[in-house]
């Protein structure tokens, strides 16, 4: 089953079939196109399309070959804000008489509305949207709607007594909100009348840095002389106490103790962003997951994906980079208030500042109605055609650039270009740069196409056969759904493509080697012109495991510099901010590889920005680019067959073992392969218990040559004795069965058993069913373990009142 969720999974999906082809597509039976309102393209910027980094364009691209090549399997496409759009069912289904199937379920009542603040210090709740209809009195919207006057205590500071930070100068308002949006998160998490505590998200659009620095503030210095609400108590059961411990240690290990991370998770607010390592990120969802705290403050990477328990969404802007925030994307978050098992809604409330003159603040109600008129009036219909798909986009894109470079409007002088034209052969600035680029990245997916077609078939196309074979690969585009003139692209993109085969690289085994890049081919014929330098250097890493920090430090700046000299796609910027005291790449890296030995720190208000820079410049691009060096040195070792490899077949490659491993070491910050894996498999959560520990693993290699020391199937082997000896796993067998009080009456069902999902908390485990409702309850056993419910199955029967447990993992 293959989920697009995020790029990770969408670049997973596109290596399977890049480098395993039929091999793994003869395995697919279920294609899920989660989240699938992303193929539509907003028009916000042509240049990632241009530069194939869009990620509309991929995920159209990437299904587009899909629909190509199991056409008869079944595919889903969900969208939870796209309803009604028929488009995406004819795209999935390839039948323009289709109709997608629109459910109006909802597992948790959904309110969206605001939450207005005033200089007195008070504010006010008012609800205007649920379950998608509007609560006014009227039909006009001119009326009332249902409103909560002084929902919490008001904020205790005065107005004008607020640093000039958030009050001086030309502040907008998202800046002078500040201070009363932390206090009505604080509020609104803490313990009701009935001693329930709530969970509050601060969804953030940008910049989450500055709103934790300011929160930071606003707890320590504007609030230093007054009580604040009770939203967080430490732990004092052992196992809630450890998790918080070691999420504090993973923090302060990545981040620091004195920066806004930590010092902000030990007030107990989680800080949750893109960037965040991916052992502490999975600490704090379970922090959150678990109700140890009850304030996050996270940009969409924590509110698009994960299942929460958040019962109110805080939204303090609907402005991104001076846009509007897409009205998908505002659906989508709000979607994530109210999870089943946790409560019967979810509230998502707009901050805004109650009527004022003040410019900025009616810019924000302005948007905000607007909004609710998208959502009530159904207002997401289709916009323009050709801006819907970004295959379309980046076609049109492409052809009035070229227009605009000729003066001509002529079809055939079009058409001569695209049969004649090699992207880029000579130098290009403006309208031309722009035509030469989209003409490049559309031959990216082009090759795609023919190459994954001759590797399956085993022969090189007739012209007869390709045309057909394009006009086929076009009809199922999202493009030829949307566009207007939809014969005049289908006409563009098969001649394009047979210009590829017969002119632009006639070569199979060539347009395969540039396939296997993965990249553009303009970035491509760079990569294949430089990739043997890389080899060669990455030979020299076979006495890594001997080698001291320093050497080893070197060794991996000196790939990572010969990765980014391959160009653009992979080419790291020199450093990170202006100044002279401006990090460069290497004190960046420095920093990140060997932090005890870096002479060069960031500040408390620079270390999110730096760990930002590592994982766009290094985790991403430099990973990335040393993938496809490896595709290439695979090609050459199975001669451009495709086949399935394993740790065993990496000798072949010719390789050190600390190759296979470096995309792990930038990946975790440390320069120890072994480490790397420990903190992969969570034994350690710190780097420097891990590198202690895998001092351990070194003393059972004695006599080992230098490279076989890293071979990843001895390391693997180790730690999998460690995981065995340290699992916590009882010794006596799980009890078949726990007796349950129904909530519901089933005297008159006719299923006797039900798939149950526990939810734990307090001492008691709700039992809900998939679809959110709950079904029974029960105190927690004394047996029972943590993760349970990610390694047991669990059947409710209602006759007997007892739940049947299995395990399955």
């Amino acid at each position: 089953m293959f989920q697009w969720g995020t790029f990770r999974l969408s670049n997973t999906a596109e290596a399977l079939i890049r480098f395993l082809g039929p091999l793994f597509l003869n395995r697919v039976s279920l294609i899920v196109i989660d989240e699938a309102h992303f193929v539509q393209f907003n028009g916000s910027t042509y240049e990632d399309l241009r530069n194939g980094a869009n990620r509309s364009l991929r995920l159209e691209m990437l299904v587009n070959r899909l629909l190509r090549y199991v056409n008869d399997k079944r595919i889903i496409a969900l969208s939870a804000v796209a309803k009604k759009n028929e488009s995406l069912a004819h795209w999935v289904t390839g039948n323009e008489s289709s109709k997608p199937v629109v459910t109006n379920y909802r597992s948790t009542r959904q309110l969206i509305g605001r939450l207005e603040w005033s200089h007195t210090g008070e504010f006010e709740i008012h609800y205007d949207i649920l379950n998608g209809s509007y609560l006014g009195f009227d039909d006009e919207g001119d009326g009332g709607v249902p409103y909560i006057p002084k929902p919490f205590t008001p904020f205790p500071v005065p107005y004008q007594q607020l640093h000039s930070k958030y009050i001086g100068g030309e502040n907008k308002v998202g800046k002078r909100q500040r201070p009363y949006l932390f206090w009505a998160a604080m509020q609104l998490a803490q313990p009701d009348e009935q001693g329930n505590q709530h969970s509050v998200l601060i969804s953030v659009n940008q910049k989450v840095g500055g709103y934790a620095e300011d929160f930071l503030y606003v707890v320590n210095n504007t609030l230093a002389e007054d009580s604040l609400p009770q939203f967080f108590e430490r732990p004092t059961d052992s196992t809630n106490q450890e998790l918080f411990d070691k999420c504090l240690d993973a923090c302060a290990d990545y981040f620091g103790t004195d920066s806004y991370e930590y010092q902000l998770l030990e007030k107990g607010v989680v800080v949750h962003h893109g960037s965040m390592p991916g052992i502490l990120a999975r600490l704090l969802v379970e922090l959150l997951q678990k109700g140890i705290v009850h304030i996050a403050l996270a940009t969409s990477t924590l509110s698009e994906g994960i299942n929460l328990p958040f019962e109110t969404v805080i939204v303090p802007t609907l402005i991104r980079d001076q846009d509007t925030l897409p009205i998908t994307e505002f659906m989508n978050l709000a979607g994530r208030a109210g999870r089943p098992g946790w409560g019967t809604e979810g509230r998502t409330l707009v901050l805004l500042q109650t009527a004022t003159r003040e410019r900025s603040s009616q810019k924000a109600w302005r948007i905000y109605n607007r909004v609710l008129q998208d959502i009530t009036g159904n207002r997401q219909s289709e916009q323009n055609a050709t801006v819907q798909s970004p295959l379309g986009a980046l076609m049109s894109h492409m052809e009035r650039a070229w227009s605009q470079v000729t003066g001509s409007h002529s079809g055939d002088e079009f058409f001569e270009w695209l049969e004649r034209t090699v992207p880029l052969e000579d130098p290009a600035t403006g309208a031309e740069l722009a035509a030469e680029e989209a003409l490049d990245a559309l031959d990216g997916h082009l090759l795609s196409v023919l190459v994954e077609q001759e590797s399956m078939t085993g022969e090189t196309m007739n012209r007869s056969d390709l045309e057909d074979y394009l006009i086929d690969v076009w009809r199922k585009t999202y493009a030829r759904y949307v566009v207007s003139d939809a014969e005049h692209w289908e006409e563009v993109f098969a001649v394009r493509g047979q210009a590829l085969q017969e002119r632009i690289y006639p070569d199979s085994g060539f347009r395969r080697r540039l396939y296997r890049t993965s990249v553009a081919p303009r970035y491509g014929k760079r990569i294949l012109e430089g990739y043997q330098v890389i080899r060669d250097h990455l030979v020299t890493g076979a006495n890594y495991s001997e080698w001291s920090t320093e050497e080893r430090l070197q060794f991996i700046i000196q790939t990572v510099e010969q990765i980014s000299n391959l160009g653009n796609t992979f080419q790291i910027p020199g450093g990170h901010g202006r100044g002279k005291n401006a990090p460069s790449w290497y004190e960046i890296m420095t920093w990140w590889m060997n932090p005890r030995g870096a002479s060069k720190r960031p500040k408390k208000n620079q270390v999110s920005e730096w760990v930002k820079f590592v994982k766009r410049q290094f985790e991403y691009k430099f990973n990335w680019g040393l993938g496809t060096v490896l595709a290439l040195i695979l090609d050459d070792v199975n001669a451009g067959a495709l086949q399935e490899t394993s740790i065993e077949d990496w000798p072949k490659t010719g390789l050190p073992w600390v190759v296979f491993w470096l995309k792990e070491l930038i990946t975790w910050g440390t320069l120890d392969p072994v480490a790397a894996m420990l903190l992969t498999y969570s034994v350690e959560f710190t780097r420097s218990n891990a590198e202690t520990r895998a001092q351990d693993y070194y003393e059972t290699t004695n006599g080992l040559d230098a490279d076989e020391v890293l071979n990843a199937k001895r390391i693997k082997e180790w730690v999998d004795r460690i995981t065995r000896d340290n699992a916590a796993l009882p010794t006596e067998p799980t009890p078949k069965g726990i007796k349950v009080s129904l909530s519901r009456d089933f005297s008159k069902a006719k299923v006797q058993e039900w798939r149950v999902v526990p939810i734990t908390k307090e001492g008691s485990i709700t039992w809900i069913d998939p679809a959110g409702y709950e079904l029974a309850t029960c105190e927690i056993p004394a047996w029972w373990r943590d993760r349970m419910d990610a390694t047991h199955d669990f059947v409710l029967n209602v006759k007997s009142k007892t739940i049947k447990v299995s395990r399955y993992l």
